[in-house]
């Protein structure tokens, strides 16, 4: 087992683990503060390729985040109801928009000459590099792919009476399979479509993508399987904020 393999299982580990932690302390609006610190993460470590054990293997970080807001997402939406997980997803996508502004506005003021960290700040969040169109093209996907999540699950909720734990495992792992989804339009917007626009390149070839989203969506896929034991934990009564129970 590689360090990248350990690694990735150690992350998975925090931050699904942190999911009914942040429910039973800040309720709901920590939930969504989570969704909006997933959103952020995600984003960035999208921008890092790793290779998992072998180098045909090579993945964009950003993976576990991005099915940690699934989870969220379906958290919310079981609990509380779809119009506050359809809520939470928009606040966090309107949160990265002004993150993503305040990092233009960063970029264009005029370093001091002590300043060491302006073209690294290029490289990573400005035109120089990737960021601005992974991030446009993710913002788009993000919030494409989530409300197809909740509204599936919304959906098999009201098809579905079953109030077993079995069974919300089922409409939770079937709800998040909408990352399919989201890693397609994210991929080609973000590494293809944008880039060949704006400024006449493309950035990653489609086949790349295609190959790319496919593997991200398998590990997602992996994850989804053992994701739900969050959506569980944090709706057992122990997990639940005192003023909800």
């Amino acid at each position: 087992m590689t360090l990248n393999v350990i690694l990735a299982i150690v992350e998975f580990i925090f931050i699904f683990g942190m999911i009914p932690v942040v429910r039973k302390f800040f309720g709901k609006s920590g939930l969504v503060g989570m969704m909006v610190m997933c959103i952020l993460l995600a984003n960035v470590q999208t921008l890092k390729v790793i290779e998992l054990g072998t180098s045909w293997l090579s993945v964009g970080l950003g993976n576990v985040a991005f099915a940690a807001i699934f989870t969220i997402s379906d958290l919310i939406n079981h609990k509380y109801s779809a119009k506050e997980a359809r809520q939470g997803v928009t606040i966090a996508t309107f949160c990265y928009v002004l993150f993503f502004i305040a990092m233009q506005l960063t970029i264009a003021f005029v370093p001091g000459q002590l300043d060491w960290i302006q073209d690294g700040l290029k490289t990573v969040y400005g035109t120089d590099g990737l960021y601005i169109w992974v991030s446009i093209g993710g913002i788009i996907a993000f919030y494409i792919g989530q409300l197809l999540n909740t509204f599936i699950f919304d959906w098999l909720v009201k098809k579905i009476k079953s109030q077993s734990k079995l069974a919300l495992w089922f409409k939770s792992a079937t709800s998040s399979m909408a990352n399919l989804i989201e890693n397609f339009i994210f991929g080609y917007l973000g590494y293809v479509l944008l880039p060949s626009i704006f400024v006449s390149k493309v950035i990653m070839p489609f086949s790349y993508v295609v190959s790319t989203s496919m593997i991200g969506t398998i590990l997602e896929g992996i994850i989804t399987v053992f994701s739900p034991i969050a959506l569980l934990l944090g709706s057992m009564k122990f997990f639940t904020p005192k003023d909800e129970r």
